[in-house]
């Protein structure tokens, strides 16, 4: 007999593991089939979710996607803890923030582009080099920026940490831009938002339909707006 609290708490918590996919996983695809079909079994999933301070922003054949969206929430500390542990200094990770809004920018250049559910393709060199453009423009124009909480924090940053050289083994720096823009595409990656694509270019990623979701949470931060609206700039410059 299909226990509908059981399951959908089964649901919720299969939202929780980025690596678990439905299609090797048949009771996840069973509970995504009762999401789809049964009204009750759906509201009992989203008070669940709410209940841990969740939302559940989208599911479909490929999965549960869902945001932590109270405070409180007890899966809350663990990305944080997550991110604090890659990004030991403050100034790591305002860049890694800068880095993710850049990414998804390039990605979603105006809210249309949310309307195609395809995948992007973005290299690790261009978001550092966009990001760099960004903030060299940001210094050479401070008396007309936007001051935008973070972001313009960032950007000084940014245009500090750029200059680190590489190690002498050829590898990046801890602290410098190019190594948080490397370890931000990996963290990305194993959240499976994107993936590496082996075949293109070092360094290539594609995006999955799991990362338009997420950006359209942020969309309407000013911080990515600023980052968007520059990078437009910049392209109709060249």
């Amino acid at each position: 007999m299909f226990n509908k609290i059981e399951e959908a708490a089964y649901l919720v918590s299969c939202g929780l593991k980025p690596k678990l996919k439905p299609h090797n996983n048949i009771r996840y695809r069973d509970c995504i089939d009762a999401y789809q079909t049964d009204d009750e079994y759906r509201e009992i999933v989203k008070q669940i979710a709410t209940g841990f301070g969740l939302r559940v922003l989208d599911i479909s054949k490929l999965g549960i996607v869902m945001a932590v969206v109270e405070k409180q929430s007890p899966f809350r500390p663990i990305l944080a803890d997550h991110i604090h542990a890659r990004f030991a200094e403050v100034e790591q990770r305002l860049m890694f923030g800068a880095t993710i809004l850049t990414i998804a920018a390039i990605c979603f250049p105006n809210e249309s582009s949310f309307d195609y559910d395809r995948a992007r393709y973005v290299t690790v060199t261009d978001v550092r080099h966009r990001l760099i453009q960004l903030a060299e423009s940001f210094n050479d124009k401070r008396d007309e920026q936007e001051v935008v909480p973070g972001l313009s924090d960032a950007w000084e940053v940014i245009n500090e940490k750029a200059q680190i050289a590489r190690n002498p083994s050829g590898g990046h720096k801890v602290g410098s831009l190019a190594r948080v823009v490397e370890q931000t595409f990996k963290y990305l990656a194993e959240q499976k938002f994107i993936s590496l694509k082996a075949d293109e270019e070092d360094g290539t990623y594609r995006t999955h339909s799991k990362f338009s979701i997420y950006v359209r949470e942020f969309a309407a931060m000013r911080a990515f707006e600023v980052i968007r609206e520059a990078l437009v700039k910049a392209e109709d410059t060249i």
